[in-house]
C-alpha cells in the first residue's frame, strides 16, 4: 500500500505534537541520547508508467539503525528534541511478476540483488515520559522531518539497475521505556515506525520509478543530562 505524505497531513501532525507544550512549567535541562539497534524495512513495491502491467517488489535483509538527539524536558513530563539518524538495510532479492496464472503457476521470477537501501533523516521529535518522579519511565514519541534516501549500487545479474538518491518529507512515531539510573544518566528500550513519502530514483537508463519506504525498529539507548 503507498501513502502519501501531503502538506495538510504534515502540519496537522505538527500541531497534533506540538499541543500543550507552551502550557509546560520550568524546564529541567538539556539531555542528549545515544540509540542504535536493528532496523526491519518492509518489501518495497517499485512504481513506475515504464513497467506496464509488470510488478516489481524488492525484498531486504535486517540491518542495522543509529541515531543521535538533543533535547529539552519539561517538569510537565514533555520533551522536545532534534535527532539525526541513519538507517542501512542490504537488498535481498527482485521480483518480477504479472498479475495473471497459467494453469494455477503465478507468473514470476527472482533473482538476487546487490547494493543496499539507505535513509539519513534529521527528525523534530516531541515526546511525552510518564511516571516523571519514578524510576521506570514509558513514553510516547512522534516526530517529523526530511530523509535522504538513497538506492546504493543496485546490481542484478552483473547490471547496475539504480544508484541514485532523493530528498523527500518523513514522519515517525514511537513507544519505550526508560530506566533512570542515576540523576544523570537513564538507560532505555524502545520501538519506532518510520515511515516518508515515496522517494523517486533513475534506473540506469534513466526510467524514473518510485519506492515504498516504512520500516521497524528496535533500540536500546542511553541518555544524559
Amino acid at each position: 500500500m503507498t501513502v502519501k505524505v501531503t502538506k495538510a497531513t504534515l502540519a496537522a501532525i505538527v500541531l497534533v505534537s506540538f499541543a500543550g507544550v507552551g502550557s509546560s512549567v520550568a524546564a529541567e535541562g538539556m539531555y542528549v541520547t545515544f540509540s542504535g539497534g536493528v532496523n526491519s524495512i518492509s518489501d518495497a513495491d517499485l512504481d513506475s508508467t515504464s513497467f506496464g502491467v509488470i510488478e516489481v517488489e524488492a525484498s531486504l535483509d535486517t540491518g542495522s539503525v543509529v541515531l543521535g538527539a538533543i533535547g529539552k524536558e519539561f517538569s510537565s513530563g514533555m520533551r522536545i528534541e532534534g535527532e539525526l539518524s541513519y538507517r542501512k538495510n542490504d537488498f535481498n532479492d527482485i521480483t518480477l511478476s504479472i498479475p495473471a496464472t497459467v494453469f494455477g503457476t503465478a507468473l514470476a521470477v527472482s533473482t538476487s540483488l546487490d547494493g543496499d537501501f539507505t535513509n539519513v533523516a534529521l527528525m523534530a521529535n516531541v515526546a511525552y515520559d510518564f511516571n516523571k518522579s519514578g524510576k521506570l519511565r514509558p513514553f510516547l514519541l512522534a516526530g517529523i522531518g526530511f530523509a535522504r534516501v538513497g538506492i546504493n549500487d543496485a546490481t542484478a545479474l552483473s547490471t547496475l539497475l539504480a544508484d541514485d538518491d532523493d530528498n523527500v518529507a518523513a514522519f515517525q512515531v514511537g513507544a519505550g521505556v526508560n530506566y533512570q539510573y542515576t540523576e544523570k544518566w537513564a538507560f532505555g528500550a524502545s520501538y519506532r515506525y518510520f515511515r516518508t513519502a515515496d522517494p523517486e530514483f533513475n534506473d540506469g537508463d534513466g526510467t524514473v520509478f518510485e519506492v515504498e519506504n516504512e520500516s521497524h525498529s528496535i533500540l536500546l539507548s542511553v541518555m544524559s543530562k
